[in-house]
């Protein structure tokens, strides 16, 4: 039932509601009054044929008394007059049949049908004693039938039917009016809310009108749709404000951004041309000073000054090379890229680049961000480069490419040294991470701080942990996926 009315409206719920109902009630009702009815017209047969069945009983004591056949058979030949009794017998006191009457008419079979579905008999026996001065000189047999009270109960099935017709269609009429008082308000609301739901909100009320609950309910709604119009205002309103804001700091970021991009190229100028014209001075100098004099002694400072020329000269490349790099960033433009197979191919590069060293890679497929697939090189480049200069040799390098919460999460792991205290550092520039002097052996701390620049750019981020286990390091790269 529950199943049958889940999706129906409410005037349709009622309808069915109100179908069911009367349908009962007129079952009910109809079932009790023909089982009363049956039952009365029951016992006013076998009252009248146990009254009439006395009567003969007495008229045929005399027959009985002086063996008077014919007198006998009239008494029970004028039970023909009754349509109920359809045999008759007139037994003596041992039992011998004296006289016997049978009707000759073919019972009803539809209603012996009838009667047998309803699980009754379709005959029944009523006897009476024949008695003489208080003695039973013989006994009367009156075979009855009930077609005659199964006719009437047939009828009186057929009048009830018609009746309780009527009376569902007239109830069915009357109620389906007195419905529309509920159902239509309730119906009106559901369409109304259809509407907001849609966002229009424009002129969408309920009737005032309505008293009680339903009252209550359409005015409750009407009060709702006001409120839901003011927060709608209030919110369009911090909507404009909040755009004005955004507009402004993108306005200004965006003019800091310019400035920082012009100030990074100009000090990487200012930086390749100022400094470069002071280091040939010193290079220049230390060059005469070598040539007037051979002293030995002098000979170890002037080595010791062209090492430092060179670092400074190294450093100021990468200074440049930095700032340049960082300029150059925040104008290149990005577009779709599968990171998976971008990745997958540099990975089969560097295995070819890198034969001794054992690469483990899980790419998943599908990898899908907004970037710039140079950057991307780089950045992979520096970070297999920094694992394969800190692993511990003859173990593998992993390397692993996933979809996490709309990210592209890139993880380079490997055994070996442990990362510093101030992991945070580690991506700082010119920080170095190595043991001992970095500078002398080329390295000046730009890996990782690029590394962190390409993800920043592609909105981005990274960061690094030591591995729980065994000694050695991971890194991470969050990019945010466009698919």
């Amino acid at each position: 039932m529950g199943m049958f009315f889940g999706r129906k409206t409410i005037a349709a719920k009622m309808t069915g509601i109100m179908l069911v109902t009367i349908m009962l009630a007129l079952f009910i009702i109809l079932f009790g009054v023909l089982l009363h009815k049956y039952h009365d017209d029951q016992h006013s047969l076998e009252q009248q044929v146990k009254t009439l069945g006395k009567v003969i009983a007495s008229r045929s004591t005399g027959a009985l008394e002086f063996g008077d056949y014919p007198t006998a058979k009239e008494n029970l030949n004028a039970l023909a007059a009754s349509e109920d009794i359809i045999e008759a017998r007139l037994y003596l006191e041992n039992g011998e049949l004296f006289a016997a009457y049978k009707k000759k008419n073919r019972p009803d079979q539809a209603l012996i049908f009838l009667s047998r579905e309803l699980g009754v008999s379709e005959i029944f026996f009523v006897d009476n004693d024949v008695i003489l001065d208080e003695q039973v000189i013989g006994k009367l047999v009156l075979v009855v039938s009930r077609q005659k009270l199964f006719a009437s109960f047939s009828q009186s099935v057929l009048i009830t039917l018609i009746i309780s017709v009527f009376a569902f269609v007239l109830a069915f009429v009357v109620f389906n009016w007195l419905h529309k008082s509920i159902s239509g308000p309730i119906a009106d609301l559901t369409k109304a809310m259809k509407k907001v739901s849609e966002n229009q909100y424009d002129r969408i009320r309920g009737s005032e009108k309505l008293d009680g609950d339903l009252g209550l309910l359409s005015r409750g709604f009407n009060n709702m749709i006001r409120q839901i119009e003011l927060r709608e205002r209030q919110l369009a309103e911090h909507q404009r404000n909040l755009q004005a804001e955004i507009e402004a700091q993108r306005i200004e970021i965006k003019e800091s951004q310019a400035q920082r991009i012009f100030w990074l190229e100009t000090m990487a100028g200012f930086l390749k041309h100022e400094l470069q014209n002071t280091t040939v001075g010193i290079k220049t100098s230390l060059q005469l000073i070598e040539k007037k004099n051979n002293d030995k002694a002098i000979q170890v400072y002037i080595e010791r000054g062209r090492k430092s020329l060179y670092f400074m000269n190294e450093l100021l490349s990468r200074a440049t090379e930095a700032s340049s790099m960082e300029a150059a960033i925040y104008k290149e433009k990005f577009s779709e890229l599968d990171l998976s197979a971008l990745a997958q191919d540099y990975l089969n590069e560097y295995r070819t680049l890198y034969e001794e060293t054992i690469l483990r890679a899980t790419i998943a497929d599908g990898v899908v961000v907004q970037g710039n697939a140079e950057r991307i090189r780089q950045m992979l480049d520096k970070l297999l480069s920094n694992a394969i200069d800190h692993h511990l040799p003859g173990t593998a390098i992993e390397i692993k490419l996933e979809k996490s919460a709309r990210m592209a999460v890139l993880t380079v792991s490997n055994l070996g040294e442990n990362l510093p205290q101030d992991i945070v550092r580690i991506f700082d520039l010119f920080y170095s991470h190595r043991k001992g002097d970095s500078k002398k052996n080329g390295h000046f701390g730009l890996g990782l701080y690029i590394v962190k620049l390409i993800a920043e750019s592609h909105n981005g981020s990274v960061s690094a942990e030591n591995l729980e286990i065994h000694s050695g390091a991971r890194f991470f790269v969050n990019i945010p996926l466009l698919k």
